[in-house]
């Protein structure tokens, strides 16, 4: 049976009182490391098929002959001049080569667009999670210094205890103290977003990352792989791309290298007689040579395929995961933002009023802020996990 998740994420600010959007700073993206790696590879593998277009290897060589000729007829001289050229054997691998790259351009390319998406998108909700945090601290900040001013002038009247401005006191050292690592944290999480996009300095407030539905999740016991049959992952099909190239330039320079024949050609004058001839030669291996390069050419081939399935498994744990923790997310129905805001106004409202002593409220204040930060936290990571899904699930376009 399959679950359907559907997340509805609140909007923590009107999108126009907010300086950035998702889509505002995914149109600033910069040129992306996922795609530029991406390129690098294709350029690679274009380089060694090219080198690989000619049947002739390196290695021509050219050979001069000269010497009298000594007869009774006659006493003349000989030159000969001859071209020994190896020859590629790697058609098949070579053309295995070509198909598998003409696929892999276009999906490889997708692929890391893909996930330089995902990563600015993931910058994005930290960065948002981080300015709604910074704001917070702000205001709690902010809150204890206005309660230290009317605190201090009932304990000067004698209507309150000295202790109750201590307390105060040591409320607006822990709401600086903060307020400084929320700034930290903020500037930190920008910093990330602005190496992927051209988002300028910290704004006040950015825009919560909307997504409205998640996929349909299957069940753990029934989870068929993204790879499998049953799910065209475009990041799946990429790996197996990427890898497959590898092992296929793998066989075509094992092919090459291993290849033994070669075409001979010599032009020669004999006495008065100009003499042409074509053949062709193979050169035999040394003791051992075969059997040496076939366990380099397996080793490497061996790599590679340990390093795709490898990746494949990444791959499958990032979807696992990120349904895992939607899933966990799910059914929680923690405050929201505007709740948490009335109920902070309340209680400061209480002390500034002098209906409540700190001592009371000061408790009651800081499970408010932790219940806010639980709350930013989870619309945070329900953003992440939507994302996430999304981008592991994306399917091959046909």
């Amino acid at each position: 049976m399959r679950l359907p998740l559907l997340i509805l994420l609140a909007t923590a600010a009107p999108a126009a009182a907010a300086d950035w959007t998702l889509d505002s700073a995914l149109a600033a993206a910069r040129p992306s490391a996922e795609r530029l790696a991406a390129e690098a590879l294709l350029a690679t593998a274009a380089r060694d098929l090219a080198l690989s277009r000619s049947v002739v290897l390196d290695g021509v060589a050219l050979t001069v002959e000269a010497g009298p000729r000594r007869s009774a007829e006659d006493d003349g001289s000989d030159l000969a001049v001859g071209v020994e050229m190896p020859l590629a054997g790697d058609r098949a691998e070579r053309q295995a080569a070509i198909d598998l790259f003409a696929e892999a351009e276009q999906v490889l390319r997708a692929a890391a667009d893909l996930e330089a998406g995902l990563a600015l998108r993931l910058a994005y909700v930290d960065a948002w999670e981080a300015t709604e945090g910074l704001a917070l601290a702000r205001r709690q900040a902010a809150g204890a210094e206005s309660w230290r001013e009317v605190v201090e002038a009932r304990v000067a009247a004698g209507a309150e205890a000295p202790y109750e401005a201590s307390l105060v006191v040591a409320e607006l050292g822990l709401a600086r103290l903060a307020l400084a690592e929320a700034r930290e944290q903020a500037q930190l999480a920008w910093s990330e977003l602005l190496a992927r996009a051209a988002v300028g300095p910290v704004p006040t407030r950015i825009a919560e990352p909307r997504l409205s539905t998640l996929p349909v999740l299957v069940p753990a016991g029934d989870e068929p792989g993204i790879d499998s049959g049953r799910v065209g992952s475009l990041l799946a099909r990429a790996v197996e791309l990427r890898f497959a190239l590898a092992r296929a330039l793998v066989s075509l320079d094992a092919a090459r290298r291993g290849s033994r024949w070669s075409l001979l050609a010599i032009a020669a004058q004999e006495g008065e007689e100009d003499v042409a001839r074509l053949g062709v030669g193979y050169r035999l291996p040394l003791a051992g040579q075969n059997a040496a390069r076939t366990t380099a050419r397996d080793a490497a081939l061996a790599e590679q395929a340990r390093a795709a399935e490898l990746e494949r498994a990444r791959l499958e744990g990032r979807l696992r995961g990120a349904k895992e923790r939607a899933a966990a997310l799910e059914g929680s129905a923690p405050l929201t933002t505007q709740e948490i805001e009335d109920a902070l106004t309340a209680l400061e409202a209480r002390v500034t009023t002098g209906r409540d002593r700190p001592s009371v409220v000061l408790p009651l204040r800081r499970q408010l802020v932790g219940a806010f930060l639980i709350e930013l936290r989870a619309r945070a990571a329900l953003a992440r996990a939507a994302f996430q899904i999304h981008t592991l699930t994306a399917e091959i376009s046909r």
